[in-house]
């Protein structure tokens, strides 16, 4: 081992930090941050929008989705879908400062991949795979870490043909956010829970 004159070296009894599981912990910038574990993907399902999810054939695609923002950076924006049996992460954007430009990014990342399956399948005209993909991303469904305090992720998601959105609600302009979701015909529903992966 070197010698170093500024090493200092910290001990923790082993037998009194938390069990894996029930809590979280970080090292930042020499201090310590114990936090409760992200377990519970979500507490209630609730369409709040009068255009609502197909509960329960959904749930298994947004717990999937749920899953997958879990796991990313925040703010973090997950689109995913269903293709056959199988579910897809289709798009995301994460660990913006800004929960807009995530959004965008999701979806950017989402009309990449799309235009790159399509060429995949074989040569279709601009205009056709323009509306393949905007069928496509119709029935997508957009994944929130957070609740959205204003309106403008809604409007994004709805001009670029997103009609589903998840997020855990709890924000004192959620009803603004329902209204502007019945204005544009987009269905939201409430998970009850906030993922925040630091």
């Amino acid at each position: 081992m070197q010698q170093h004159k500024d090493l200092r070296l910290l001990r923790y009894p082993i037998n009194q930090l938390p069990t894996a599981g029930g809590e979280d912990l970080r090292f930042l910038a020499g201090s310590l941050l114990r936090q409760d574990a992200d377990a519970q993907l979500y507490d209630r399902l609730d369409n709040k929008t009068e255009k609502t999810f197909d509960l329960p054939n959904d749930e298994a695609l947004i717990a999937f989705g749920l899953n997958a923002l879990a796991q990313i950076k925040s703010n973090a924006i997950v689109v995913v879908r269903r293709v056959g049996d199988a579910f897809q992460l289709l798009g995301m954007g994460t660990g913006q400062p800004n929960r807009l430009v995530a959004t965008r990014l999701a979806i950017d990342k989402c009309r990449e991949n799309l235009n790159r399956e399509i060429a995949n399948q074989g040569a279709e005209n601009a205009n056709t795979a323009l509306d393949t993909i905007n069928r496509e991303l119709g029935k997508c469904i957009l994944l929130s870490d957070a609740f959205f305090p204003f309106e403008d992720n809604v409007e994004l998601a709805a001009e670029q043909g997103i009609r589903f959105i998840v997020q855990p609600g709890g924000s004192i302009r959620d009803k603004h956010v329902i209204d502007t979701c019945n204005r544009l015909g987009i269905a939201m529903l409430f998970s009850g829970v906030r993922h925040f992966k630091h």
